[in-house]
């Protein structure tokens, strides 16, 4: 008959006594590919940095980069459309630096 196994446990009482192995060992981690552009979107994120200010220069945010269309739209936007609003984002980076390199346009104003 098995030895039973203590109701409490010390300090004192070996590991193994609860039935583990003295040579148990973790497993390791699995190993993970390259990163991902963006990472995975749960329901609640949002691109937003809080800046929410709309240049008249670009047409959208100068935070997020996303439209007023976008930014309105987001809440209720489904995944793959919130995944299509990320995508547009990267592109907005290469025409912004472009579109401010010309000065003759407004600033920035807060978007109301």
């Amino acid at each position: 008959m098995p030895t039973p196994l203590p109701l409490v446990f010390s300090q004192t009482t070996p590991l193994y006594a609860a039935g583990a192995a003295p040579n148990m060992r973790r497993a390791q981690p699995p190993e993970r590919g390259p990163p991902l552009p963006h990472p995975p979107l749960r329901v609640f994120d949002s691109p937003c940095k809080s800046v929410c200010r709309i240049d008249d220069r670009l047409g959208w945010c100068i935070g997020c980069r996303r439209t007023r269309a976008e930014i309105k739209a987001w809440s209720t936007a489904t995944p793959s459309e919130k995944q299509i609003i990320l995508d547009r984002l990267d592109g907005r980076a290469a025409q912004e630096a472009e579109i401010l390199a010309h000065p003759a346009h407004p600033p920035a104003r807060p978007l109301s």
